[in-house]
């Protein structure tokens, strides 16, 4: 266990997404205005139109078209390396209109909002990055080591 602790979260930023907004990159675009490098996605809500989630490596990405509820959606913003850019690790669930509920890693392309998305995020007062593990091959949030 590798642990670390801050005396708070930094400032707050709420932010709503218009229709068509990409879910990862209005999260790129807001944490680029409020120059937040590390930062915590506390919530976020909405509608999308379009779901793309990640699988562990190997796996094929789960693609899906049509009207979505989101909700139940946490993460964790931070630099990925080693391609040196702002990372975005976003858990979270939809609900399709027949009531099928999918979870999963938002990947980083083709999470469209529908009618709206709402966003939650603080600035995070600790050094974490994405990185490959060496162990495992995967990439991982990690603390920066100091």
């Amino acid at each position: 266990i590798k642990s670390q602790s801050a005396k708070g979260l930094g400032k707050v930023i709420y932010a709503r997404f218009l229709p068509n907004t990409d879910l990862m990159d209005g999260i790129k675009e807001i944490c680029t205005e409020h120059s937040i490098r590390n930062g915590v996605i506390l919530c976020c809500m909405g509608s999308l139109r379009n779901v793309v989630f990640e699988y562990a490596k190997g796996g094929e990405n789960l693609e899906l078209t049509g009207s979505f509820l989101l909700g139940a959606c946490q993460g964790v913003i931070c630099p990925s390396y080693p391609e040196s850019h702002l990372g975005i690790h976003l858990h979270g669930s939809v609900k399709d209109s027949e009531g099928k509920i999918y979870q999963g890693h938002f990947a980083e392309y083709g999470n469209k909002v529908a009618a709206t998305a709402d966003i939650v995020i603080s600035e995070l007062g600790i050094e974490v990055i994405r990185t490959v593990d060496v162990a495992s091959g995967r990439l991982i949030t990690t603390l920066k080591d100091s």
